[in-house]
């Protein structure tokens, strides 16, 4: 996946606010993703402790 610039961005988006919002969204997903990968492993360590 390529990583897009702010300046791409910005053209895209047109200015500032495009920036701010592809700022949080851009969080908000690498969270949620490593929320989902962080909680997978914990329950796949729970059930190989309980064994």
């Amino acid at each position: 996946m390529k990583e897009i610039s702010f300046s791409e961005l910005k053209s895209i988006n047109g200015g500032e606010t495009g920036d701010f919002a592809y700022a949080v969204a851009k969080w908000c997903v690498h969270y949620a993703i490593s929320e989902m990968t962080g909680g997978l492993s914990n329950i796949y360590l729970l059930i190989k402790n309980c064994k």
